[in-house]
């Protein structure tokens, strides 16, 4: 048996996979999320823009994931993931690969504040426009 996948039904309409904002914590393992799009103007929440097919948001808000396949997903910054004001995320054993971002980092985007650690991961990323192809860190 194989990875639980999670694909748009429609691939010409976008979607966040998760929003995880305020106090909320996700812990998710041997998932793949494969050809989500949230780069097009969908009403996602627009402070943060169609950033990241996973979005962390706020100090308290975490994502820990293991074994996981994170592929062929699209957005404005953070193709794969997107992390901003203090949100933190570890991820283990896990792959990204494949994702795009029409602006800054293709698989992750880390905000200022942030934390991300990441241990046995794979980064295998498309090149983006912006100045930073596959991971985005703020200062």
């Amino acid at each position: 048996m194989g990875k639980p996948s999670i694909q748009p039904k429609q691939t010409n309409k976008p979607y966040r996979v998760f929003s995880i904002k305020g106090t909320a914590k996700l812990q998710v393992k041997g998932i793949n999320l494969n050809s989500w799009n949230v780069a097009k103007n969908s009403g996602n929440d627009t402070s943060t823009g169609m950033n990241g097919t996973i979005l962390l948001v706020g100090e308290k808000a975490g994502m820990s994931t293991s074994e996981s396949i994170i592929s062929n997903n699209t957005a404005i910054n953070g193709g794969g993931v997107f992390l901003a004001q203090g949100a933190s995320m570890e991820m283990k054993e896990s792959t990204l690969s494949g994702n795009k971002a029409e602006s800054m980092g293709g698989a992750l985007f880390v905000d200022t504040s942030c934390v991300a650690n990441f241990a046995g991961c794979t980064f295998q990323e498309k090149a983006t426009n912006g100045p930073a192809k596959e991971l985005y860190f703020t200062t």
